[in-house]
């Protein structure tokens, strides 16, 4: 159990998991790609996260 505590303890600040779902379509070959990434941050704010994920 105590290694468990180590292996998150970098973790102990955050406070929200995040999901962004990104399509993309491709007029030139005519497909639609969907890429899903997750997000760990210490923010609370979804409007914050996701402004800083735009921005990165």
């Amino acid at each position: 159990m105590l290694e468990n505590y180590y292996a998150f303890k970098d973790w102990a600040r955050s406070k929200s998991i995040h999901q962004l779902t990104r399509k993309r379509y491709d007029r030139r070959s005519g497909k639609e790609t969907i890429e899903v990434s997750y997000y760990i941050s210490s923010m609370e704010d979804n409007k914050h996260v996701f402004r800083a994920i735009h921005n990165h």
